[in-house]
């Protein structure tokens, strides 16, 4: 049997059963032609012998009408009879047959079209497509992550996904969208690839991530060896302004304000943000080389806002951060934080720890180092109930390298007497009862507390130097009071004594 185009189902069925029981009850042979011309019609012509060529009509001979679709669906299938159970059976087979042959130039009913190759050949990521990226988190761990490529294409940037640098790239300005900001703030987060180098060069703000929430991390690989560099004159803000904090934690960023000098009143900062600047882990450049007039504009390195803090820590021996024309911020109250267990070295010389970290609120330029010599605090307080007399100011806090000794005050004088207040030296325990040895080696934190004594003439209170026996001669016995001051000769005494 010959067929050719698209027939129905039904149809199908039809002609297959058909064709079956003519062969079984011994009928003639029969070959059905089917000539699609238009969809869903089926035209059968005369039957005829196999191979042999198709005769002509017989005159006075109808010939077949086309059934179409519609004719033939609502039409019952004609009772199988002697034996035509099995020819329906041998009909369904060739039913499976017959849908399994498919026009070569046309899909099956129902097939998939085959996928099209994803765009950006030759090894390119089509825009928006994630890649499997390793970085290294806050604490230390090595994770992964589907992140963006972020490219020189890269219009603005989406909260709460992660993009990567890698290569060279240069471009302008990267931000959450100027117009939609307020629905586009959230976490944004960046990782600088080993090797790694993204150069952003604008007259605005070089990241420029704004709206309530927004926040920005930066990620840096296993060597840390990643590069963001940003150089802007923005009068406004900074080279980086986040809104609500930005977090490092790997990586090596610079952000520098090179604004004209002939620029009146504005802002030039490195960084400016409303929130936390946290240091982890890399390396944090942040300078202001606007030569714009200091009267009558606002300058720094970093500025902050209101409950805006600074919170400092390290990895790698090669971290540190550097802020060049000092931090300016809206509130006096800024805090700076170095982390527990962490010391970091000034290029003044000095060591840092969180016990003395407020200090830097006050240095123009510093660059603090990470510090694998530890270092500790030494803090002078006075002897429980006796404060330091108003005369004598309290020594400032030390902080003293491991292995290293503590410089003992110039004042107060061990031994000399302030107003009323007698100062005996310094002790490690709050009621000075162990006297604290300046020679030893500090190994860690330390309190020392100074032994003030109220001055007392009382006999109560009274010592005597040297001890006479008795050899009926008088004697002049030497009498100290409580301070160790002599009492006068002359002065009558009540002294009671005891037998030797």
């Amino acid at each position: 049997m010959k067929m050719s185009g698209i027939i129905s189902r039904h149809v199908k069925r039809k002609i297959a059963a058909a064709v079956l029981a003519a062969m079984l009850i011994d009928q003639f042979p029969v070959t059905v032609f089917c000539e699609p011309l238009e969809a869903g019609t089926v035209y059968a012509e005369d039957a005829v012998q196999a191979g042999e060529e198709q005769a002509e009509p017989a005159a006075g001979e109808e010939q077949t009408e086309p059934l179409t679709g519609e004719e033939t669906a609502g039409e019952e299938p004609a009772e199988p009879a002697n034996g035509e159970e099995a020819a329906g059976e041998q009909a369904g087979l060739e039913e499976g047959k017959a849908e399994e042959s498919v026009s070569a130039d046309e899909p099956a009913g129902g097939a998939e079209e085959p996928a099209e190759e994803p765009s950006g050949g030759d090894g390119e990521e089509p825009a928006g497509e994630t890649k499997t990226v390793s970085y290294i988190d806050a604490d230390g761990t090595p994770k992964t992550v589907a992140a963006i490529p972020l490219t020189a294409d890269t219009q603005f940037l989406e909260p709460d996904k992660f993009y990567v640098v890698e290569g060279t790239i240069n471009r302008g300005q990267i931000n959450n969208h100027p117009e939609q900001y307020e629905e586009l703030c959230g976490a944004f987060n960046i990782i600088l690839a080993d090797g790694a180098e993204m150069n952003i060069t604008s007259d605005e703000e070089g990241i420029y991530l704004t709206g309530t929430g927004s926040s920005l991390t930066i990620y840096g690989q296993k060597e840390g060896t990643g590069k963001l560099n940003v150089y802007s004159k923005t009068t406004s803000n900074g080279a980086m302004y986040v809104y609500n904090g930005l977090t490092v934690n790997g990586g090596m960023i610079t952000a520098v304000n090179d604004a004209d000098a002939d620029y009146g009143y504005g802002e030039f900062y490195g960084i400016k943000t409303n929130g936390k600047i946290t240091l982890n882990g890399g390396q944090l450049n942040a300078e202001d080389q606007s030569r714009a007039n200091p009267n009558n504009s606002s300058h720094g390195g970093i500025y902050l806002t209101n409950t805006a803090a600074i919170s400092l820590s390290w990895r790698n021996i090669t971290d540190f951060i550097s802020i060049k024309n000092g931090i300016s911020s809206s509130s006096a109250t800024y805090s700076i934080g170095i982390a527990t267990g962490k010391t970091f070295k000034g290029d003044n010389g000095k060591y840092y720890i969180n016990a003395n970290a407020g200090e830097i609120r006050n240095l123009t330029n510093i660059k603090l180092s990470a510090s694998p010599t530890m270092a500790y605090a030494v803090s002078f307080n006075s002897k429980t109930g006796t404060p330091f007399p108003e005369e004598v100011p309290v020594p400032p806090l030390q902080v003293v390298e491991k292995d290293g000794t503590v410089s003992e005050p110039a004042v107060p004088v061990k031994g000399t007497v302030y107003g009323d207040a007698f100062f005996g030296g310094w002790f490690t325990d709050a009621q000075c009862t162990n006297p604290y040895d300046f020679n030893k080696q500090v190994t860690g934190n330390l309190d020392l507390f100074a032994n003030w004594a109220e001055k007392s003439n009382d006999l109560k209170d009274a010592s005597i130097r040297t001890i006479y026996r008795y050899t009926k001669n008088d004697v002049d016995p030497v009498v100290l009071n409580n301070i160790g001051e002599t009492l006068e000769k002359d002065t009558h005494y009540t002294v009671s004594c005891k037998k030797l």
